[in-house]
């Protein structure tokens, strides 16, 4: 392999016990695997969680939650958007939980599953303030009190999202979880079915929003939603790239490199390239900014990032063909490059690419 992904099980393994610790033993955990697990990879990630303690799974789409299951993956999972109507039948048969909040898919899913003589366990999310998906706040109660009523329907969940949960003492956040609070209040009579709208900020920001369950995302990859994020426990990150030097180069007084030539040698340097670009992730804004680990070394990426490709200026180290350079590790991680970018360390992760293979140890 030229580049390759390295994914820590413990780092995982400790980040999920950390964040259970905070949600309380009799709160079921949900660990949220959507987007190829935050680019740490779907099934080998999935099954970690498992073991690690976690009840359920969150995905976005239903395809994500399939292939959890062609993987022999039986814990519950929960997709995130309501189902098209020509998958629906595949996930009443996967025995996979989605997402309700409209009148339409109400009706649709009740329909199919009636003509499969099945049920579709749903949960139904209420849009407490976000304004993003869900059913509006005021209509809440009415909806999910005809859902309950409508054949092949079994309410499985009732949830929201909080958008401020990072912050400590949001008023926001707080507002919303007035809000969720009120309607399960109104909904005591409905036995056995899962509130939850805490996702990572909400379990350590605030405790008293862990309900029946949360949902963990970017804590359990080792990172906090954001510097304003109380540090209440230590989370490891988990994710290291990492690729082998494939050419080194020498380059003369005034001449460039890469597309453009924007970088030019101001004296005799090494120029190393990394076969990895933003074909794979890597921001292409980065170019001339990006600090790389070679040989306990943080060197700086020069001239413009190709699609495959990245150079490195390499000069007065001794640096040969086949050395391994960490582009994103603990002296380099994903919220520090974030940072650079001016964007958060949830993007950074996700937008890694499948080309890349992963590599998991314990």
């Amino acid at each position: 392999m030229k580049a390759w992904i390295e994914v820590s099980r413990s780092a995982i393994t400790h980040n999920i016990k950390q964040l259970k610790k905070l949600s309380g033993k009799n709160t079921k955990f949900m660990a949220v695997v959507k987007a190829n697990a935050y680019g740490h990879g779907l099934i080998e990630t999935a099954r970690t969680a498992i073991q690690a303690g976690a009840e359920w799974l969150g995905v976005a789409h239903g395809f994500e939650g399939i292939a959890l299951r062609k993987a022999g993956i039986k814990s519950p999972i929960l997709t995130f958007f309501e189902p098209e109507e020509d998958e629906i039948t595949e996930l009443i048969r996967s025995n996979i939980a989605v997402t309700i909040y409209t009148e339409k898919s109400l009706y649709t899913a009740s329909k199919i599953a009636k003509n499969l003589n099945s049920l579709l366990r749903c949960h139904i999310k209420i849009n407490t303030g976000m304004n993003r998906l869900g059913v509006p706040v005021s209509k809440a109660l009415d909806f999910i009190v005809r859902a309950a009523s409508m054949p092949g329907i079994k309410i499985e969940g009732i949830y929201s999202h909080l958008a401020t949960s990072e912050k400590a003492e949001d008023e926001f956040a707080k507002m919303q979880l007035r809000r969720f609070l009120e309607i399960r209040k109104k909904l005591e009579r409905y036995q056995d079915i899962y509130f939850h709208i805490a996702n990572t900020g909400g379990i350590i920001n605030y405790p008293e929003s862990s309900f029946d369950m949360v949902r963990a995302g970017i804590g359990i990859y080792g990172y906090f939603p954001s510097s304003e994020t109380k540090r209440m426990v230590v989370l490891k990150p988990a994710l290291s790239l990492k690729c082998k030097i494939v050419c080194v180069n020498e380059v003369m007084p005034g001449e460039g490199v890469s597309y453009g030539l924007t970088w030019r040698a101001k004296s005799l340097s090494r120029v190393a390239v990394c076969p990895v670009g933003y074909a794979d992730g890597i921001f292409r804004t980065l170019s001339g900014k990006l600090k790389v680990a070679i040989n306990g070394k943080l060197v700086s990426s020069v001239g413009i990032i190709c699609m495959d490709q990245l150079l490195i200026d390499v000069t007065g180290l001794n640096i040969k063909v086949g050395d391994i350079a960490e582009i994103i590790g603990p002296k380099n991680n994903a919220e520090e490059i974030a940072v650079e970018v001016g964007t958060i360390s949830y993007e950074v992760l996700s937008r890694l690419g499948n080309r890349i293979p992963r590599v998991y140890s314990d």
